[in-house]
């Protein structure tokens, strides 16, 4: 009887650990996901707001290469923007929803910036908006500052939840 009681014991401790580390291995898992698709926003932004400035300064026959590689790059913005949406609805803790919402809103903003940018695209070169391309790189920085942010704190919570994971996280800051 004694030894009964000791393995039903055992066995229920290990699999409430087990339940304990699933959902510890889900919950990093997560934040890994919501990780990657601020690392693949800022590598598109960047192609995009360079893009976007380069093609500002040049007359619309001459910025087809930049506004095909800007259409491309948009793409993959905005679905690396959709796909943190989805991810960052599951985030509670505030020090890691306030940055994700920052994006979130810069976001926003970006798409109404794009509505300006594409139509003086359009335009010739002497009618466009002064210094909209400054304004875009401006825009981009703070943008990418708040990308960098958001990322930043995901990662520390990543390493305080598992520190396995400090290894794979050193080598994005070495790309």
């Amino acid at each position: 009887m004694l030894i009964d009681i000791a393995v039903s014991y055992f066995v229920v401790s290990n699999l409430l650990h087990a339940k304990q580390q699933a959902n510890l291995s889900s919950a990093v898992a997560r934040l890994v996901n919501l990780d990657k698709s601020l690392f693949e926003l800022l590598v598109a932004f960047r192609i995009e707001r360079g893009d976007s400035a380069s093609a500002l300064r040049v007359a619309p026959d001459a910025a087809s290469s930049a506004i095909a590689s800007v259409k491309t790059s948009r793409e993959k913005v905005d679905a690396m923007a959709a796909s943190l949406a989805s991810g960052a609805e599951e985030i509670t803790k505030a020090d890691i929803a306030t940055p994700l919402q920052t994006v979130q809103m810069r976001y926003v903003r970006l798409l109404e910036l794009r509505q300006t940018i594409d139509a003086n695209l359009v335009m010739p070169l002497a009618q466009r908006q002064s210094g909209l391309d400054a304004d875009v790189l401006s825009f981009g920085a703070e943008f990418l500052t708040e990308v960098e942010t958001a990322s930043n704190r995901l990662e520390n919570e990543i390493q305080s939840l598992d520190e396995t994971m400090t290894p794979l996280l050193q080598i994005r800051y070495n790309v």
